[in-house]
């Protein structure tokens, strides 16, 4: 049981009314400060979600004809421009013409690892996000979650079924042995009806039991597409040139509004 369920637990057992864990505004505003001052122009954008004003970063896509857009939500504790995958996502899917909005999710203290009672401000910031690129780019708009960020985003879809997004992306979305991460992991996929691109990957590949439980669960999405990689970081990271390409591939062959979701 999770840090979170113990203490609520404790506390319907008890009858007290002590608070939740929350996000540390301070450490955000801290971080956004840093940000700020080393942000090219023009690429930093500044959201509101129930009061809480918030960071993102935008840039317009690159090309001639812009195919879409794009909202990437990082892992749980990290900054909005860390080093690594969701950097590069960023920074070069506008090269292939989708424009991107990195979002920085609520923070908690540093090495806290219980992020999910932070999971209803991190959808209204998604919801808002969304808005956002509605004014701006209205078509084709995708959700990306790395790892917990991509727990995020099929929460998102479970509770905005009308939320006008075409897509979604998840990149190492697993299992972490916390029941409570994992049913609501569970919950959430087999609620799942958008076209979804699942990648996992892994040093010696990823175990065969969780591809079945993922096809099982997601037998009756017909645009589910699970592709799990052999020989790469359980992370992801390193592959940056060939999980473009995939990306951008699978959300080339992506049917219009009107289509029915591709065959298995």
């Amino acid at each position: 049981m999770s840090r979170s369920s113990r203490i609520g637990l404790m506390l319907f057992l008890t009858g007290c009314s002590l608070p939740l864990p929350a996000a540390d505004v301070l450490r955000e505003q801290e971080l956004a400060r840093e940000l700020e001052a080393r942000t090219q122009a023009g690429e930093m954008v500044w959201l509101q979600a129930q009061g809480t004003r918030f960071q993102a970063l935008y840039r317009d896509a690159a090309t001639r004809e812009t195919r879409g857009a794009i909202v990437l939500l990082h892992d749980a504790d990290s900054p909005l421009d860390a080093p690594g995958l969701l950097r590069e996502l960023r920074k070069r899917l506008p090269d292939r013409g989708w424009a991107t909005l990195a979002l920085q999710g609520p923070l908690r203290e540093a090495g806290a690892d219980d992020y999910l009672p932070l999971m209803p401000e991190t959808l209204t910031r998604i919801d808002t996000a969304l808005g956002y690129l509605q004014e701006r780019k209205p078509d084709n708009l995708i959700l990306l979650g790395y790892r917990q960020g991509g727990l995020a985003v099929l929460r998102y879809l479970e509770e905005k079924s009308d939320a006008k997004v075409g897509a979604a992306i998840l990149l190492d979305l697993r299992p972490n042995g916390d029941p409570e991460h994992d049913t609501a992991l569970n919950d959430a996929l087999g609620k799942a009806e958008l076209p979804l691109l699942d990648i996992l990957g892994g040093k010696e590949g990823v175990d065969d039991d969780l591809i079945q439980q993922r096809r099982h669960l997601m037998k009756h999405n017909a645009g589910y597409r699970i592709v799990p990689l052999t020989d790469t970081d359980h992370r992801l990271e390193g592959w940056n040139d060939m999980l473009i390409n995939r990306i951008h591939g699978w959300l080339r062959q992506l049917p219009t509004k009107d289509a029915r979701p591709p065959g298995p």
